[in-house]
């Protein structure tokens, strides 16, 4: 027999814009929550609006309604976001957001602005803005951040980045520049250089951080990047100076092997965290797929202390039908410190999940101390979940 799951959804059924789910957080037959939600859509099947009540403590008595309400542009672009919540007795107002956004013609995003009442006072909380600005060619050039932390129509923060591009349209560089209490100093910069190969994959990045915008950098970090005559990355090395003073501080990398197919089937992970020539951490992982790139079984194994002694063990396996529909999907870890769990998951041919099983050692001692299993039916119009 399986022991009982402490928190436990009895009924979810989804009536077509009509959703209505009832939990049972202890076990004991009687709901904990109950909740209700209404969804409208438009004729291009976008949501338009949400509106729901909840019975946080399943006594019979609503404790608060909402409403969701959202408007789309032509292309479908989301113009208009707004959440309320209210008292179900009063109709008083507990909490308000809004959000309000802008594209162009290629569905850019421009503009959003965004407030808060967050006390339900009629009074704005927050209110932050951003704007985009593109090039002919869509790629983002520049972006400027402000935000009000009190509502008060002062600006609290000012940030914004540049960003610069070659003719293939590769981000070449950025420079990022943030001025915390808006005096209209900058207090904190960043910038980072990359570079490309001729078939356009990044391989390198040499990134710097003046964290009093004086001019000096405090923190340098640089990557670099290798790829196969298929643009697969085979290779990256990742070094960080903390302080700038020209003395690595850490340093890690990982080699990756690819099949025919172009799939990841196996890589090795390193670090040395004090970068003194000592490998601190490793990880492995093997990948192995079918004949149409379906992913069958993975395992990933990591030994924290380099010691030859595995600290975590992740494994998974799949299978799939003769259309690559996936029917099973089973995943089990492993830790050193003891706990591990295991769960697999069944689908029908739609995709659907049908069934679950869950199982859970917190002590390490081999034996699962919890175990759950869940089928899922389904008829035209509703869906039933059943904790078994």
């Amino acid at each position: 027999m399986f022991e009982s799951l402490d928190s436990r959804v009895l009924l979810t059924a989804n009536f077509g814009t009509v959703q209505a789910s009832t939990a049972d957080f202890n076990d004991d037959g009687i709901p904990d929550s109950i909740s209700n939600i209404v969804n409208t859509y438009d004729a291009k099947g976008n949501l338009i609006s949400q509106v729901g009540e909840d019975d946080a403590d399943g006594d019979g008595t609503v404790d608060y309604i909402y409403s969701t309400d959202l408007t789309y542009d032509v292309h479908g672009n989301q113009t208009l976001y707004s959440l309320e919540y209210r008292d179900p007795a009063t109709a008083d107002l507990l909490y308000r957001e809004s959000q309000l956004s802008s594209y162009d013609s290629h569905g850019n995003l421009l503009t959003s602005t965004y407030e808060g009442d967050w006390d339900g006072n009629g009074t704005v909380d927050y209110v932050s803005s951003h704007v985009n600005k593109f090039d002919s060619r869509d790629n983002l050039v520049t972006w400027t951040d402000e935000s009000d932390f009190d509502g008060d129509g002062i600006i609290d923060l000012r940030s914004g980045a540049t960003n610069y591009y070659n003719k293939q349209g590769e981000a070449t560089s950025w420079v990022y520049e943030q001025d915390s209490d808006a005096n209209g100093t900058v207090d904190y910069r960043s910038s980072q250089v990359n570079t490309f190969d001729s078939k356009g994959n990044w391989t390198s990045a040499a990134y710097q951080a003046d964290f009093g915008a004086d001019g000096t950098a405090d923190l340098l970090i640089g990557q670099v990047r290798k790829y196969d005559a298929q643009s697969n990355l085979i290779s990256w090395t990742y070094t960080s100076d903390y302080n700038a003073d020209g003395v690595i501080d850490y340093t890690s990398s990982q080699a990756s092997s690819f099949d025919q197919h172009r799939n990841l089937i196996a890589y090795h992970w390193q670090e040395d965290i004090g970068a003194d020539g000592t490998v601190d951490t490793v990880e492995d992982a093997v990948f192995q797929f079918d004949a149409h790139g379906n992913a069958l079984a993975s395992e990933i194994t990591r030994d924290s202390g380099n010691d030859g002694t595995i600290d975590f063990r992740y494994v998974t396996s799949a299978t799939y039908d003769n259309h690559n529909n996936v029917l099973s999907f089973s995943s089990e870890v492993t830790t050193g410190f003891g706990f591990a769990y295991s769960v697999t998951n069944s689908y029908d041919q739609k995709g659907n999940p049908i069934s679950n099983t869950s199982a859970y050692d917190f002590d390490g001692d081999g034996t699962y101390d919890l175990q759950f299993a869940s089928t899922t039916e389904y008829s035209s119009h509703r869906r039933y979940f059943r904790p078994n």
